[in-house]
């Protein structure tokens, strides 16, 4: 192990005086598995918890799965799952693990990519750590050759909530002649549609795309030209 630089030596001492993180989620084992989810929302429509939870979800049942697959045999894994909302969050987290002398840590896995900082902070103190991968790219490639399909390949105007689709979709679709004539990252701010009369891309998880179609509805237009993309596992509402 690398030797502790002096702030860091510091950090770790205010972090062990400190209360300790609570793990949300808790399977025991021999070899813990860590994840780290993000649990700060402050919008109005959120839709984040339920991505949160098919994550939790997806975790759990990987970890039972691999156990019943006497995987790593004759030990067991296990999993700890921290709820993270600020960045004092993930070094308080990350140390709770390193600490812990009830655990031998395999890794840690954050739903978000970690800084430099933390990355730095998780080699010093030897956590092997990764990030969860983005999967939107078949996501924007059948939505842009869908929009080739419907011959809706003019002013396009694309909903997003946050960069990274947007610029994989403004990427594929350059390559599939599909004019894009405004990107619109909305964050966690659900977007009331104004007056568009031109093909639109909507990314969302449900609750996303069920407020923003609900503004719709007294739209004067007889057609929409309107692709909904969800990004979670749900389905928005039949009434859509």
């Amino acid at each position: 192990m690398k030797m502790l630089p002096i702030g860091l030596l510091l950090l770790l001492l205010t972090f062990s005086n400190t209360e300790r993180i609570k793990t949300s989620v808790e399977i025991p084992g021999d070899l813990t598995i860590a994840l780290l989810v993000s649990t700060c929302h402050n919008s109005t429509v959120d839709l984040i918890p339920y991505h949160t939870n098919s994550l939790v979800s997806s975790a759990m049942w990987i970890v039972d799965r691999l156990n019943y697959l006497e995987y790593a045999a004759p030990l067991t894994l296990g999993l700890k799952v921290y709820g993270i909302c600020e960045e004092i969050d993930y070094f308080k987290s990350i140390f709770d693990l390193y600490q812990s002398e009830n655990d031998y840590l395999l890794t840690v896995i954050s739903e978000a990519s970690l800084s430099e900082k933390m990355l730095n902070f998780c080699e010093v103190l030897d956590v092997r750590s990764s990030s969860i991968a983005r999967c939107s790219k078949l996501l924007v490639k059948s939505t842009v050759e869908f929009l080739n399909v419907m011959g809706w390949v003019e002013n396009v105007t694309v909903f997003g909530p946050d960069e990274f689709i947007m610029e994989e979709f403004s990427s594929y679709a350059v390559r599939q002649s599909v004019c894009v004539t405004d990107l619109v990252i909305y964050g966690s701010a659900c977007p009331n549609l104004v007056n568009i009369t031109t093909p639109i891309v909507y990314f969302g998880n449900k609750c996303n795309i069920e407020h923003f179609s609900t503004r719709q509805e007294n739209y004067t237009n007889d057609v929409l030209k309107m692709i909904f993309v969800p990004l979670d596992a749900s389905v928005p509402a039949a009434n859509l």
